[in-house]
């Protein structure tokens, strides 16, 4: 049973979207690296009051009637897709981890990890992608235009992602749960020999009780292995760690 984290009376804008996909898959197709994968049966619901970015007016605040990630997992009418779940993957946009001017929302991501130490203690194992590495690069540089030159757009990436390790490092700390960052292009999912090599960290991260930060290597990708966008990184990852969930925050209507 999933325990029920006390909310943050923290607010933070935008409406943040909480998808559930759940799985039922049937074998026999080709995926990726060369290795069979189930096609996923999906499920999906969202919550409208998930803490996000400053829109305006358009803010929600953390409170009683929000829904967390314990309570996703322990509704009534998702029990028969949700019984079989043991691992599972969120995907954070970039609009949910940052704020206003590019900087990073601290108190968004300490509360993700309080919500995910709790599913672990529960027996559940989690791996996130996160976008946010070119905002918080961008924020941090103190660009206000998100560069358009492939080695700068690299460069801010190379800055961001630093920045935003840190942020997932000191909110798990808290609750004394390692990180560990795995950077991943298209190519090195589409070589069996790569994708197999991925396969293993992953799953040796879940061995030794850590949380994978996913998230695509945007200071060496250039269009030729571009995974494209976290969305499609997050169903590509849910195959490499073979998870039954897959939960997508995000500001933005339709997948």
């Amino acid at each position: 049973r999933s325990r029920r984290r006390p909310d943050r009376g923290v607010r933070r804008g935008g409406r943040a979207r909480a998808r559930a996909r759940g799985v039922e898959g049937r074998s026999g197709e080709r995926g990726l690296g060369g290795v069979d994968i189930s096609l996923p049966t999906v499920q999906h619901s969202r919550s409208e009051d998930l803490p996000g970015r400053q829109r305006g007016s358009d803010a929600a605040q953390i409170g009683s009637g929000s829904v967390n990630l314990a309570t996703l997992l322990q509704t009534v009418e998702r029990q028969s897709i949700l019984k079989d779940v043991r691992r599972l993957v969120l995907k954070l946009g970039t609009r949910v981890v940052t704020i206003d001017d590019n900087e990073l929302n601290r108190d968004y991501i300490d509360q993700i990890a309080e919500e995910v130490s709790g599913l672990m203690k529960d027996g559940y194992q989690v791996a996130i992608v996160s976008s946010g590495a070119v905002a918080a690069g961008m924020g941090r540089l103190g660009l206000k235009d998100r560069p358009m030159r492939i080695p700068d757009l690299q460069a801010t990436a190379a800055v961001g992602q630093g920045l935003l390790m840190n942020a997932y490092k000191l909110a798990f700390r808290e609750f004394g749960v390692p990180i560990g960052q795995v950077l991943l292009t298209d190519d090195g999912l589409e070589d069996r020999w790569r994708y197999v090599n991925a396969k293993n960290t992953l799953d040796a991260l879940f061995k030794y009780g850590a949380v994978p930060i996913i998230n695509e290597n945007d200071s060496v990708a250039v269009e030729e292995n571009k995974v494209g966008d976290n969305d499609r990184l997050s169903a590509l990852v849910c195959d490499l760690v073979e998870s039954q969930l897959l939960v997508t925050y995000t500001t933005v209507d339709g997948l």
